[in-house]
């Protein structure tokens, strides 16, 4: 034993089948030379191996063999272990420098390898640089082949055998380092080098010389469609080529043609350029790659513009499964959580930045019975079949004449009723379904478009979801339905775990919903060959007791049998859901990495589907994307104006500058008189101060306040003035190294811009946007054409009094916005993708924090999660964490020892992460974005700092959780490295109370261990799995009677742990015990078309937060508003932002009018904020004189209330209910005479809809 080369081998790798084979060899070859250890670098990581007995054979190795792709716990424990022994450490294939840096061969080390600490690069391996490296040393080795360089040319040998692969290599491998580095006398071969690329058939097991060869060969019937898989050669060649070999058999069994063709992973273009699109001939109808990471330059990245350029120019669909080398097949069928961390960055992320779609999972690890603890990539039993039929599926779409495709759109009918057809985030869905349907018409497809509208083609045929006022015997005789005998064949074919829970929550089939003799109601309208029906409701407006978004819960019946429906009966082609957003994508099932038991795989079936969604919502796209495979084709927001000032508000106007006017005559008493017509007048409107200097900025900023003019219409392009507007919203801040317009026109007018903002000089802000209006109005003809001559570049900037470098700047950035402005074409797209073509991917979010959101029409992906926060967003969370601070310290006399901070994908997507670094920031920390996966934590001395480091209760939502896994674990570590710094608890209070609840936890019986790390833990969200709370449930529907059950409600939901191998683990006495601590509540606003009246949301977290801690407390926490969206941030008591939303919008008639524009959408969207603020009441409050002044507004004005009736009766009335509902409730104190007028309106309202549905 004692002679035996003992080696330890930490790998990615899953490509060692071979190795029991080369093993067994080397015994019958030479004896028993080796002991071989194999550890997974994914389990080590994962906290899955015990450390003590890695440690032991670390160290009683002679070789230590690594290929570790990431700076975790492996690499750690290997760095340590290397300190303390001699043995032979040989880095197998790259790595981050600190990787590197352990490699010790004899007399040669890289311990004193050059890099940049902190240096921006976005991966970790650089592989470029290794094989540069390499090259190097191996010419050089071949002239100087003794001291050091011997031993680094071994290493660059070792490197060879091991990037090669394949079972020769690998055991050429062991026996050259038991040679060199262990004294055995034995005789390795040379590598067995492979092509960086070509045509190899992993069935065969065949490789062509040529493209020709290969066609001549496999390409025969030139009839069928082609789809080229790229998958890997090399080292993870055994990996990949078992998904490709499962890939290509099915599509095989559908007559279609393949084209496999293997890569190193990292020059991907090359063979794709050469292969798959050859002289400008497309050879491929659709491309499947099995590689990790975008398609040009492996982790590193390399030009984004050449792969746009490839797969635009093939226009062809792109599809990544995702593939599983670090998860075994096992762990990911019982985990709520489907793909690793890693995987979703590598396999789902950073392909979908290319624009690639429909990451299902292809094939993961499983226990090769061998003794060695290996690890091995096998198909995932029906996966292949599921791509295949999907891909196949898309493929029709392309050789399918339009006249004979069968296209399903589904829009939304939630809550269920006749109040709320075609909801979508601001979108009008009816005028946008008929310019899709017109279009269609035009370009071929058999289209019938109801003469009465299709607005009134539902209503007046009663197809609603459950509605209030039509009976269902005219649903019944209008709708499609499914027979039961239909629907029980279906739902046989459900598995049977899901079967029992559908049956335990909806009864025995057909169940009640949209169920009329024995038949499932399908409520929709079939034009041609066209279907329009409207998506399921989630059952609980029917059943008051379930919860909406609570993926815990099955879908019903009738939610089945409509998808059902339109793949089998219907025959659907392809199905399109219209606008932001369904709930298909948030049924039970996995977070990531869909199974055959997950329901929306299972209901979208192999329908091609694609998804209008709303530009600005780049977290719950990604989830449409992911779990129920949408290919987006995103809308823009619609126009932007500013709020101005109306009623009462221009009287106050008038008042200020009387006020000042008189104080700058010097008559002081009249001033006074004035001053006390303010303060009524201000009362009168509810404003939080009478302060005529307060009242001043007050109403400067309302009049500045952007907000969104009515809804888009798909199909409907900006005209000019729109242009001009976005531009001079756009052109109000700095971006990326181009000056605000804005601050350039008002300097030039020899003000600070600074000041300006704060209100000192409100005139000059006024002054500089009217003429940014100007310039844009004069420059955007200009722009359409181009850039300006360099001669009218001068005259410009002399007109403008502007350095022309500045202008410059000015005029190239936003040139560029135009041109993209221009480009966009959603209808354009819409067509294509029914074509089976390609849908280019762009970045998505607010319009106007992120003008490279154009064009539009495109397929949305998010922002890359590793650079997170940015050092902007970073800046900016500091600056939140701050003024929450200092506010609270004003108020308080000190700091606040907990603080809790609600923590959005939706916000974290668009600000790039204002919100992690408030969090980063309160407890004194940053970040340093290196080449690894994770950046690098720095901390922040409390010299520097110069407060206490303050605890933070962060509640996540599950679109943070399954968007952004990475800063999942960063934040995780920073909590737990800031609770254990060598501080004074004083200045720590995260030390302070990790201790104290972990203490807590050992007196209630918790094991050690365990009780630290549920003590450490500061991220707390929905259970896996699901994405919210239902307090939006409870306060659509009303089934609650006290607040408490709200705030006990968003406790229930919101206990789970996420955070060191924690996966939505319940802990409520931590969760508990957070709460009872936190004394500030804190959110970010963080785009222009949602102010906090305007998005549930607000209420469901921030409010349910808030709740839920004054229920602890016994008191209300201080609860703060930051908005980010201007060019400084502004932090405000929520009772602020409230009223911000209610008179810049909700009172505003110019924000009324805009929506009203659109027929029965417009009042639909009034209502919806009608129903938020007692979402907002019922959580954080509302004063009982704002329900006045809704009243006041919008039901107690004729001119309002004609329009709104007119527009939308049925939505009409349901705000007269709210209202009823907030008198109940005791949230409005509403006079007699308010009460009766409300009474009466309510009865008007009803007699007017009933006589309307005689």
């Amino acid at each position: 034993m004692s002679n035996r080369v003992r080696i330890t081998m930490i790998t990615n790798a899953s490509s060692l089948s071979s190795l029991p084979q080369v093993l067994k060899e080397i015994k019958q070859e030479y004896g028993q030379i080796l002991e071989l250890k194999v550890y997974p670098v994914h389990e080590i990581d994962e906290e899955l191996v015990e450390e003590e007995k890695l440690v032991r054979d670390l160290k009683a190795s002679d070789i230590i063999l690594m290929d570790i792709r990431s700076n975790g716990r492996s690499l750690q424990l290997v760095k340590k272990v290397s300190q303390e022994t001699a043995s032979t450490v040989i880095p197998l294939l790259g790595g981050s420098p600190e990787m590197m840096k352990l490699a010790r061969l004899g007399s040669f080390s890289m311990k004193n390898l050059p890099h940049r600490e902190g240096a921006k690069v976005a991966v970790e391996i650089e592989y470029r640089k290794i094989q540069k490296m390499t090259s190097l040393i191996e010419k050089i080795g071949k002239f100087l082949p003794f001291g050091a360089i011997k031993h680094a040319r071994n290493w660059v040998l070792a490197v060879k055998y091991w990037s090669h692969s394949g079972k020769e290599n690998i055991k050429n491998l062991l026996l050259f380092v038991s040679r060199e580095y262990g004294g055995t006398k034995v005789f390795p071969d040379p590598p067995r080098e492979t092509p960086e690329y070509g045509i190899y058939h992993p069935v065969w097991e065949k490789f062509f010389n040529s493209y020709e060869e290969y066609a001549g060969y496999a390409l025969k019937d030139k009839n069928k469609p082609t789809v080229g898989i790229l998958y890997y050669g090399g080292i993870h060649y055994d990996s990949s080529a078992v998904g490709a070999t499962a890939l290509i058999r099915e599509l095989e069994k559908r007559d279609i043609n393949v084209l496999p063709v293997i890569t190193s992973g990292v020059l991907n273009l090359e063979p794709a350029e050469k292969i798959f699109l050859a002289g400008g001939e497309r050879r491929i109808d659709a491309l499947v790659s099995l590689i990790w990471f975008r398609l040009n330059g492996g982790p590193l990245g390399g030009d984004p513009s050449r792969t746009a350029e490839l797969l635009n120019l093939m226009n062809i669909p792109f599809f990544t499964p995702a593939t599983m080398y670090s998860r075994e097949i096992e762990k990911w069928q019982d985990s709520p959580a489907g793909i690793s961390p890693v995987e979703t960055l590598a396999t789902v992320t950073f392909p979908e930045l290319d624009g690639a779609i429909e990451p299902v999972p292809l094939f993961g690890l499983q226990d090769l019975e061998d003794g060695l603890a290996l690890k091995v990539t096998s198909e995932i039993p029906g996966r292949a079949a599921k791509i295949a039929g999907r891909l196949s599926r898309r493929l029709d779409l392309a050789r399918k004449p339009g006249k004979d495709k069968r296209i399903a759109f589904i829009i939304y009918n939630y809550p269920p009723g006749e109040d709320n057809l075609g909801g979508g985030a601001y979108l009008d869905t009816f005028a946008s379904l008929e310019n899709i349907l017109k279009a269609l018409g035009e370009n071929g497809y058999r289209v019938e478009i109801p003469q009465e509208g299709l607005k009134e083609a539902f209503l007046n045929k009663g197809l609603v979801n459950s509605g209030s006022w039509i009976s269902q015997e005219i649903t019944f005789k209008n709708a499609v339905s499914v027979s039961l005998h239909s629907y029980l064949k279906y739902f046989k074919q459900l598995p049977g775990e899901l079967q029992k829970d559908m049956i335990n929550d909806w009864g025995n089939p057909p169940g009640e919903i949209m169920v009329r003799e024995g038949q499932i109601m399908i409520p929709g309208i079939i034009l041609g060959n066209i279907f329009v029906g409207l998506q399921p409701s989630r059952g609980i407006h029917e059943d008051q007791e379930k919860s909406y978004h609570d993926k815990a819960l099955p879908p019903h019946h009738q939610y089945l049998a409509f998808y059902k429906y339109l793949e089998e009966e219907f025959k659907a082609d392809a199905v399109m859901h219209i606008g932001t957003h369904g709930t298909l994508e948030f049924l039970p099932g996995k977070e990531l990495g869909m199974s055959g038991k997950c329901y929306p795989d299972l209901f979208i079936g192999e329908m091609p589907h694609f998804y209008l969604y709303h530009v600005t919502n780049p977290s719950e796209a990604m989830i449409a994307k992911r779990r129920s495979y949408a290919t987006i084709i995103n809308y823009p927001s619609p126009p932007f104006t500013t709020s101005q000032l109306y009623g009462r508000f221009l009287h106050l106007e008038d008042l200020i500058a009387e006020y000042q006017e008189n104080l700058a005559s010097g008559d002081e008493a009249r001033a006074e008189r004035v001053k006390e017509r303010i303060k009524v007048t201000a009362g009168e409107l509810n404003l939080e101060t009478a302060d005529p200097g307060e009242l001043h900025r007050e109403l400067f900023a309302m009049k500045r306040a952007i907000i969104p003019e009515g809804l888009h219409i798909f199909g409907r392009n900006f005209g000019d003035e729109d242009t001009v507007k976005l531009l001079t919203f756009m052109s109000r801040s700095e971006r990326s190294g181009v000056p605000s317009l804005h601050c350039l026109l008002a300097e030039a007018g020899g003000l600070k811009y600074e000041e300006c903002l704060q209100g000192k000089n409100g005139n000059g802000l006024e002054e500089a946007e009217r003429k940014a209006v100007l310039f844009w109005q004069a420059l955007l003809p200009v722009l359409k054409a181009g850039l300006p001559e360099e001669s009218r570049l001068e005259e410009l900037a002399g007109k403008y009094i502007l350095q022309k470098p500045d202008l410059e700047k000015v005029l190239a950035y936003y040139g560029e916005v135009v041109r993209k402005i221009m480009k966009s074409d959603g209808l354009k797209n819409l067509l294509e993708a029914l074509d089976g073509k390609f849908v280019s991917p762009n970045i998505a979010g607010d319009p106007l924090r992120t003008p490279e959101v154009f064009p539009t029409g495109s397929n949305s992906y998010q922002f890359d999660p590793r650079l997170i926060p940015t050092d902007t967003a970073y800046a900016r969370g500091r600056e939140i964490a701050e003024n929450t601070l200092q506010a609270f310290y004003a108020e308080n006399g000190r700091y606040p020892q907990t603080v809790g901070v609600v923590l959005w994908g939706f916000e974290t997507a668009k600000t790039r992460g204002e919100s992690v670094g408030q969090i980063l920031a309160y407890l004194g920390l940053k970040l340093i974005h290196g080449r690894s996966w994770y950046p690098a934590i720095e901390v922040i001395p409390l010299e520097e700092l110069k407060r206490p480091r303050i605890d933070v209760n962060v509640n996540i939502c599950g679109f943070f959780r399954d968007l952004f896994p990475n800063l999942v674990k960063t934040l995780d570590d920073g909590f737990r490295l800031a609770a254990e710094l060598e501080e004074p608890e004083e200045d720590n209070y995260i030390k302070k109370h990790t201790r104290e609840i972990c203490a807590s936890l050992e007196k209630d019986g918790e094991e050690k261990t365990l009780a630290r790390k549920l003590a450490g833990a500061r991220l707390f969200g929905p259970r896996p799995g699901e994405y919210g709370t239902n307090l939006t449930g409870l306060i659509e529907t009303a089934n609650w009677e006290k607040e408490t059950e709200l705030s006990s409600s968003y406790r229930a939901c919101m206990g789970h742990i996420y955070g060191l191998n924690i996966h939505g683990e319940k802990a409520d006495k931590v969760f508990k015990n957070l709460l009872s601590r936190t004394e500030l509540v804190s959110q970010v606003r963080d785009t222009h078309e949602y102010e906090i009246t305007d998005l549930d949301h607000y209420y469901e977290f921030f409010g349910g937060l808030s709740r839920a801690v004054e229920e602890i407390r016994g008191e209300k926490p201080r609860m703060l508003f930051s908005d980010t969206t201007g060019e400084i941030v502004s932090t405000v008591k929520v009772s602020q932002a409230i009223k911000r939303g209610i008179n810049t919008r909700l009172l505003n008639p110019l924000w009324i009018k805009g929506l009203l524009k659109h027929d029965y959408h417009g009042a639909q969207k009034v209502s919806d904020r009608v129903e938020y603020l007692i979402g907002l009441a019922a959580t954080v409050g509302v004063e009982s004189k704002t329900f006045s002044r809704v009243a006041d507004g919008l039901l107690f004005n004729p001119e309002i209330l004609e329009a709104l009736k007119k527009n939308n009766p049925f939505a009409t009335q349901e705000m007269t209910k709210r209202l009823m509902e907030a008198v109940k409730r005791g949230y409005w104190e509403a006079t007699e005479e308010e009460l009766e007028k409300l009474r009466d309106l309510y009865l008007q309202i009803e007699g007017d809809l009933e006589e309307r549905m005689d």
